[in-house]
């Protein structure tokens, strides 16, 4: 068999789009399926032959099929595979580290590749386990907490319980959380105080607990309770 290349390839399997956002903040934001045309442009430029929009652990047929329709046009783009880029956590020991997994699969069976969204959606709604996220603000814009991640935080808690770890006061103020748990040392001694965001007694109250221990906390809840036409006395 002859394996010696007669002619090189350019492929580009690692596009995202703004459905990476939580990710990758603004970098993507421009990256939608209306502005497919202005990727098939940049592809061409480049004469990429191959390419793949590999969203992290999600999957949009529509933008997958939008750029497809590059196969049948007069350019570069000779073929368009879908993909994922998955986030896979190893764990080792008490160690953990989340491993980014470009994954491309076949465009054979255009009904099995339509299936990789509801599959992916079942296991997102799937009831069981919980959810356990370390500092979700990690080098992701404030705008992109607001106007992406915590929506997707409210539609993981309708599934699962979550329990979160935290500095942020958009996660703690916004998503409207059944219990805080604030952890401190004093004098040598770990206090644990807990409750709701509206949680009051004679030892502490909780939006208290935020305001002065949370970067930005004071802030986050004067914006929720004027949403809310309410008034705030901290």
């Amino acid at each position: 068999m002859d394996k010696i290349v007669q002619a090189g390839v350019k492929i580009d399997l690692h596009i995202h789009s703004q459905i990476s956002s939580n990710k990758d903040g603004k970098k993507v934001k421009n990256n939608t399926e209306k502005n497919i045309p202005i990727l098939i442009d940049k592809l061409n430029q480049n004469e990429v032959n191959i390419c793949a929009i590999t969203d992290h652990d999600t999957f949009s047929y529509n933008l997958y099929i939008k750029l497809k329709e590059a196969e049948e046009q007069n350019n570069s783009i000779q073929k368009v595979l879908p993909g994922i880029e998955f986030s896979v956590c190893f764990e080792v020991g008490e160690s953990s580290e989340i491993v980014h997994i470009v994954t491309i699969f076949s465009d054979k069976d255009d009904n099995k590749v339509k299936k990789i969204e509801s599959i992916l959606d079942e296991m997102e709604t799937d009831k069981d386990g919980i959810y356990i996220i370390d500092q979700p603000e990690d080098n992701i814009s404030q705008s992109a907490i607001r106007t992406y991640l915590l929506e997707r935080f409210k539609t993981m808690r309708e599934n699962r319980q979550v329990i979160m770890v935290t500095h942020n006061p958009q996660f703690i103020v916004n998503l409207d959380i059944d219990n805080l748990i604030y952890i401190s040392k004093q004098n040598d001694v770990f206090q644990v105080q807990s409750g709701s965001l509206e949680y009051v007694c004679d030892e502490y109250n909780v939006l208290d607990i935020v305001a002065q221990n949370i970067d930005g906390g004071l802030d986050s809840i004067r914006k929720r309770w004027k949403r809310y036409d309410k008034s705030v006395d901290l």
